[in-house]
């Protein structure tokens, strides 16, 4: 993964719904089968608060820092990922009123966080770690954007909750890719994280009230769907996921009742009989 942070800068509605961005809920249903057994094992959970709905998160591998957004104190956070404890927030640009997504990246011409927003359409935000100031790409992502990632060619992944949808684009908002996900449940999508897989690009994707997380594999051409795994815990609300390379684990904010929690979980895959492991997969690169 390409995604770091500066310590330095970072040291400093719907009614009938129980979140304002999850829309409505609705019956997830039975899994359609892939071509993997894929099996979750929870690694560690604790409560947050934050500004007191947290959304999105990215992981700074570089710094062992996990990154969250919140949408009500319009703060990305950095946390300490075994306990939660905050090391430092960062404010969001006031063009983006609703905070979800964030990415970090990091480039031989420098650092970059990228955020989005849930509740309309807006321009992605980018601040430049050198110069501390922000600026804007192009949003290709038609509907409500919610959870991003970016993969190793430096290129964005972002879920659209409403239509279910999974976009693919550069950082300039261009050459866009989409897929309607069908093998979703009929309600918001929210989480998307990407992972190496089979020396490909791995897509985790996520809804707030799914109960499972479904994984694809992009071959460079083709979006593969490889099946899906119940979520490490049972939640009220289901939110952004993130993955940590040097972990070889995985990161998620949910909503349990009144109380945020986030959670590190594995995950391993079954493709015919024979198991690969995050570790195994890792070692082939």
């Amino acid at each position: 993964m390409m995604k770091a942070m500066c310590l330095l800068l970072l040291c400093f509605g719907f009614l009938f719904a129980a979140d304002p961005d999850a829309g409505p809920s609705a019956a997830p249903g039975v899994p359609s089968p892939g071509r993997a057994d894929i099996t979750i094992t929870q690694v560690n959970t604790y409560n947050v608060t934050l500004g007191g709905n947290p959304r999105g998160c990215d992981f700074a591998d570089t710094y062992d820092a996990l990154i969250v957004t919140d949408y009500t104190s319009d703060l990305i956070y950095n946390l300490d990922p075994d306990n939660g404890s905050i090391g430092s927030t960062l404010p969001c640009p006031t063009g983006l009123p609703d905070i979800l997504g964030v990415i970090y990246q990091q480039t031989p011409g420098g650092n970059f966080i990228y955020v989005n927003n849930w509740n309309a359409v807006t321009p992605i935000y980018k601040f430049d770690v050198s110069t501390t100031t922000w600026s804007t790409i192009t949003n290709p992502v038609t509907g409500e954007p919610r959870g991003m990632d970016m993969d190793d060619d430096g290129m964005i992944w972002c879920s659209e909750a409403v239509s279910r949808s999974l976009y693919r684009f550069d950082t300039s908002g261009g050459s866009v890719s989409s897929w309607s996900l069908s093998e979703l449940p009929a309600s918001y999508s929210c989480a998307c994280a990407v992972f190496p897989y089979n020396g490909n690009t791995g897509i985790l994707v996520g809804g707030y009230t799914y109960g499972n997380f479904y994984f694809y594999e992009y071959t460079g051409s083709s979006l593969i769907y490889l099946g899906s795994a119940a979520e490490p815990a049972a939640v009220t609300s289901s939110y952004d996921v993130c993955y940590s390379a040097d972990r070889d684990t995985f990161f998620w904010v949910s909503k349990t009742g009144s109380a945020f929690s986030i959670t590190e979980f594995e995950v391993d895959f079954d493709v015919a009989l024979t198991r690969d492991t995050w570790a195994g997969i890792k070692a082939s690169f």
